[in-house]
């Protein structure tokens, strides 16, 4: 049903929680998984969760480079992308960054960015963290592109 709905009103969903323990990164990664084992298209899961970033450690891949360094233009997508054990499931860290997030996606550079992930990727999901400390970065993120929301709830 999920790739009905993501045809339907976009490619990207972002997945938040209203605490930390809720389980939202383990929901965009499950959700990930599930979406490149029922399409051959690209899936990119983004750790956008820059304050507690773990869909590295979930997929047991390295933290850097990651979005944050795309976002200061200190790595592009190909070197900042891992693939994944599933050849159409990719990963994108979180990074590091010298600030947080939300100013990053005031720049020039995530249009670009982001434009390039929607070129490149069938579908991305966004771990997007807690609601409640992130929500400048989603409605950041929903003005620069078209965004599915979709909200774990405990």
């Amino acid at each position: 049903r999920l790739k009905v709905i993501l045809a339907e009103v976009g490619r990207m969903v972002a997945v938040t929680g209203i605490d930390r323990s809720d389980g939202s990164t383990p929901l965009a990664a499950q959700l990930a998984v599930a979406l490149a084992a029922t399409d051959e298209s690209p899936v990119l899961v983004i750790d956008g969760n820059v304050q507690e970033p773990r869909l590295h450690d979930i997929f047991g891949a390295p933290q850097q480079p990651g979005i944050l360094d795309l976002m200061e233009e200190r790595s592009d997508l190909a070197a900042a992308t891992r693939s994944l054990d599933m050849n159409n499931l990719f990963l994108l860290p979180a990074g590091h960054a010298s600030v947080s997030l939300a100013p990053l996606l005031s720049r020039p550079t995530a249009s670009r960015v982001f434009a390039e992930i929607r070129r490149i990727y069938r579908y991305v999901i966004l771990d997007a963290g807690v609601i409640l400390v992130l929500m400048k970065v989603v409605y950041r993120i929903q003005m620069k592109t078209k965004l599915f929301y979709a909200e774990s709830i405990a």
